[in-house]
């Protein structure tokens, strides 16, 4: 029917040899773009592997066929699609048949408890208690404003928490925008209350993106303000809109007003919608992650995407707006078992700036935020804690931005608040689940399409071509099941290094580069299992292995090292004499005594700064490392001055300092005293254990201590060394 929603799903095989991964995009073409986005990322997709995408697509107001055509571009921007030379794009076509809809707006007074409204205390009742400290939302049929004139129509009270900066946001159900729409409403503080706050308009996509309409700063002197917002650029789309309040301080007397909030459709037609007393779902379509080994689950934007996935653990990445300086937006959830206390893994890294319970849904949790900054990097983060029985569950929302004074041209700053407003959203969907048997923790999709083979009539449905090549419309989007593996004569478990988070270890039909690829391992993967075999291709070792598709394959053995667990590599008595042994060698600048120590494999990379490039030695290179001229650049810190010169004039001098220091404290795979970085163990070392050596601050300069984590990998069960990072306060 004219203007009706529905689903389009392609089923797309990637027959190429390269992953499809990062930065890879669907993009509309040509045509009709039926209200559909014009960019969407692409999930990793493995040479040979199918997927399901899915569209959210809007029809036409007006009768008529139409056709939009789509195309897939990879990382560079190089557009390809499908048909023998992967040159022809893929479609959607519908034949609109119907009467174009009712020229109807919308009432967000009248629907004030269909809309979902939430404070950093936690969700909030609807209609709220007048006074509530949590921050409160009331439906007023006669609202008199600050300046003594009375409200155009029913309006909606809104009072923030009761705290420093205090908010208070509702989420409104989907609303699909048509041309011409406009948002009008009046805003000011209640009268006779001194308010000093800021009110914001915001929508969010289908897929989580959350974007700004305007922020208006109101405070009482006796004026209010008429806002009249073209929601064109928003039409044939659906999206949620987000009223949030906004105090300047501390949130008292801060009574404001959104007096007749509505959406008036071209025409000037008013709404005429019948209150909805109980919020109706609108996260349906999100995907589903569930850990069924731990019990519990969470829905996620369907744009979010998986970039690492663990027994107890999964990291997704978060849709956000591009242009400013937040560099990216991601989830950590984590289980650990009797976790004492049950805090933010972040909280006991960083410095909790906060801390409050908030309750959801019925379930309490710890809520703490923090933050860091390091080498033009900065972390804001949320976390959310919880416990049952002895699972203590924690979900952390980070957004990493960069300090825009590091750009030559800064970027424009990202907008915290609207970045932030889908952390609550997610955390709505927070369940226990009863109890199970132990399962891995999977993410699935919930999304359908209404696709038929009709043409559209009154209702919903839409006729949708399937192209003629191996793209075709599917009336679901299931998840492909994983086969289960076969192990033969399997040896490991080995973990995944120095592969970058965003990107993926190739797995080979046989060994070497020039090999088919015909799966990957995930970049953080720690249960990697050999098969036996193994082969020197062009002086690199290839290892036959398992792959998580089933069957066997090949990697290079580089990128895998033997894994260790905690317990046992902090059990290792071998370790603390090899420190005690690096001392030595240290003290007496001695590459004979060094150079052992060293991996054969890897070698060892020295980091001055966590952030920064390493450089690496070879066993060989060790020999010389006190006695070579040759000169380094060994990266900068925030004063971006660069460090250059020799080991022995930059690094040998600040290992001294920390490994001679009488006060020295060792802390076995452990970040405890190590200045607050997001991720002051390099990312790419994650399957790699090591000793945290802490030289603490002299008494008359509380800034002046020193980390070197010192870590290891093992070489036929063999300990050697493998990095050293050092972590300096960054002002």
């Amino acid at each position: 029917a004219p203007g009706a929603e529905f689903i389009k799903t392609w089923r797309l095989k990637n027959s190429g040899w390269c992953t499809w991964k990062e930065g890879y995009r669907l993009l509309f073409y040509s045509g009709d773009q039926l209200s559909a986005p014009t960019v969407i990322n692409l999930p990793w997709v493995a040479p040979g592997r199918t997927i399901d995408l899915t569209v959210s697509m809007i029809a036409p107001t007006a009768p008529g066929n139409y056709r939009g055509n789509w195309v897939l571009s990879n990382k560079d921007g190089e557009l390809f699609g499908v048909g023998r030379h992967a040159d022809e794009p893929f479609w959607v076509e519908i034949n609109v048949i119907g009467d174009s809809p009712a020229n109807t707006g919308y009432d967000f007074a009248a629907n004030i408890c269909s809309a979902q409204w939430s404070a950093s205390a936690g969700i909030l009742p609807c209609p709220g208690t007048d006074g509530d400290r949590s921050g409160f939302v009331l439906k007023l049929d006669s609202a008199e404003l600050e300046d003594g004139t009375m409200a155009p129509g029913p309006s909606l009270l809104v009072a923030p928490q009761y705290r420093y900066n205090g908010y208070i946001q509702g989420f409104y159900p989907t609303f699909t925008v048509q041309p011409g729409d406009h948002f009008r409403a009046t805003i000011g503080c209640e009268h006779d209350t001194n308010c000093y706050v800021t009110f914001r308009l915001g929508y969010m996509t289908d897929t989580g993106w959350v974007g700004s309409l305007g922020t208006w700063r109101e405070r009482n002197e006796g004026r209010t303000y008429t806002i009249d917002a073209d929601l064109s650029h928003l039409a044939g789309r659906s999206v949620r809109f987000i009223l949030t309040l906004h105090s300047a301080g501390y949130a008292k007397n801060d009574r404001a007003v959104w007096a007749a909030p509505q959406i008036i459709r071209q025409g000037g037609v008013s709404p005429t919608v019948t209150p909805t007393p109980v919020p109706t779902s609108t996260l349906d379509d999100w995907l589903t992650y569930t850990n069924q080994k731990y019990g519990f689950q969470f829905k996620y934007p369907k744009s979010g995407q998986i970039g690492d996935l663990q027994e107890n653990s999964v990291h997704i990445y978060l849709p956000f707006t591009a242009g400013a300086n937040l560099k990216e937006k991601y989830l950590d959830a984590r289980a650990v078992e009797n976790a004492d206390p049950c805090r933010s893994p972040l909280a006991l890294a960083s410095i909790a700036q906060t801390s409050e319970t908030v309750t959801i849904n019925g379930i309490p949790f710890l809520k703490e935020t923090g933050g860091d900054a390091g080498a033009g990097h900065i972390h804001q983060w949320t976390g959310y804690s919880t416990v049952r029985d002895n699972v203590c569950v924690s979900l952390d929302f980070v957004l990493h931005s960069i300090n825009p004074g590091n750009y030559p041209t800064p970027p424009p700053l990202f907008d915290e608040e609207l970045e932030s407003a889908i952390f609550n959203e997610i955390m709505t969907t927070f369940a226990w689940l009863t109890p199970t048997p132990t399962l891995t923790g999977t993410a699935t999709s919930t999304a359908t399409t209404t696709s038929t083979s009709t043409p559209v009539t009154a209702t919903p449905t839409a006729t949708l071509t399937p192209s003629p090549t191996s793209v075709t419309a599917t009336p679901t989007a299931t998840a492909i099941p994983t086969p289960t593996l076969t192990p033969t004569t399997p040896s490991g478990p080995y973990a995944v290094i120095l592969v970058d988070r965003n990107d993926a270890l190739n797995i080979h039909e046989n060994a070497g580069i020039d090999s088919p690829v015909v799966d990957f391992i995930a970049p953080f993967a720690t249960n990697v299992m050999r098969t036996g075999p193994a082969q020197q291709v062009d002086g690199r070792l290839w290892v036959e292995v398992q792959r998580p598709a089933g069957g066997i394959g090949w990697v290079n053995a580089y990128y895998l090292t033997e894994y260790v667990s905690h317990e046992e590599f902090c059990s290792d008595t071998r370790i603390p004499v090899m420190i005690v042994q690096l001392q030595r060698a240290l003290s007496e600048s001695s590459g004979e005594l060094f150079a052992p120590k060293v991996g054969t494999l890897h070698g060892v990379d020295i980091r001055l700064w966590a952030y920064q490039d390493a450089v690496n030695f070879s066993r060989e290179e060790a020999l010389d490392i006190f006695t070579s001229a040759e000169s380094y650049h060994w990266g900068s810190g925030p004063s971006g001055n660069p460090d250059i010169g020799t080991f022995t004039e930059i690094v040998h001098p600040k290992l001294l300092e920390v490994f001679n220091d009488h006060y020295r404290e060792a802390y076995c795979d452990d970040l405890t005293n190590v200045y607050p970085l997001m991720h002051p163990w390099p990312q790419d070392y994650r399957g790699i254990r090591y000793y945290n050596l802490y030289k603490p601050a002299p008494l008359d300069d509380e800034f002046d201590y020193r980390t070197w984590l010192i870590g290891f990998e093992y070489i036929d069960g063999e300990p050697y060394l493998y990095g050293m990072v050092s972590i300096v306060w960054e002002p």
